[in-house]
């Protein structure tokens, strides 16, 4: 934090919650048309590159979690109906 210039690092989120920073990079929820899937994916910060993690068929609500092995994300997830489910992304790397 030793000042200079902003710059924009994502173009956009899904929800003010929907990204989780760690040492390597981004992990994210990039904001998609209604109807359509959702996506988590990953900015790395060393290649700039973007790569999808997981893609999602409903929408995603706010809330992203990554484990510290980097081997698990939490998210929450919009149902459509009243209760609410809770979903495991395995093998992602």
């Amino acid at each position: 934090m030793e000042g200079g210039e902003e710059s924009q690092v994502l173009e956009s989120l899904s929800g003010e919650l929907n990204y989780v920073i760690v040492d390597e990079g981004i992990y994210f929820n990039p904001r998609t048309d209604p109807g359509r899937d959702s996506f988590i994916q990953f900015l790395n910060f060393a290649t700039g590159s973007v790569k999808q993690i997981a893609a999602i068929k409903k929408p995603v609500a706010d809330g992203l979690s990554i484990s510290p092995d980097r081997r698990w994300i939490l998210y929450t997830q919009f149902s459509g109906q009243e209760g609410s489910d809770l979903m495991l992304v395995e093998n992602f790397c």
